[in-house]
């Protein structure tokens, strides 16, 4: 099977992310995706006080969705057509999106959102077996990105600066 895939990260930079002063206070985090251990690789920046598991102990939530659609273009189309007229030998090639977006909440109310997006062409037979449904290495190394550019897009956001400033000031107790 091959794979192509180009990371869409807009106007981000690749460098790892350093968490540096107070660290933000703690959130609640939920995610729909299993295949990567995201909250893990959030932890090990070190830049959140806590994560939380229950939806009350944060007025903070970052909420990670994971989703992958066909592009609409011809590829899968040709393809498909191809592979009927040869009965599935010739390769069955999609043209896929993968992506991730992070939706924080303050107090239940949608506060911003971070998008990234992977496009991949796909190119396998169709008598494939259902193997391909594990982590690919590619999509584990856009997730682990994506949270690098999160951290570095939460810790340039001015808005959530000052709402964590906010946090800190009711909340003294959880001040480093």
């Amino acid at each position: 099977m091959v794979t192509l895939h180009s990371f869409a990260f807009a106007g981000q930079t690749s460098t790892p992310y350093q968490h540096q002063g107070r660290l933000f206070p703690p959130v609640y985090f939920q995610t729909n995706i299993t295949t990567y251990p995201l909250k893990k690789r959030l932890r090990y920046h070190q830049a959140f006080k806590a994560f939380t598991e229950q939806e009350n102990a944060s007025p903070i939530a970052i909420v990670a969705i994971e989703g992958t659609r066909v592009k609409s273009d011809l590829t899968l189309l040709s393809s498909l057509t191809l592979s009927a007229a040869t009965l599935g030998i010739f390769p069955l090639a999609s043209n896929d999106i993968h992506q991730v977006t992070y939706l924080i909440f303050v107090n239940g109310e949608l506060f911003t959102r971070y998008e990234y997006q992977m496009t991949s062409l796909e190119i396998k037979n169709i008598w494939a077996t259902k193997a391909d449904q594990i982590q690919k290495p590619e999509k584990s190394l856009f997730l682990e990105q994506s949270v690098n550019s999160l951290l570095h897009e939460i810790a340039a956001n001015e808005e959530l600066a000052e709402l964590f400033e906010e946090y800190y000031l009711y909340a003294p107790s959880d001040t480093q």
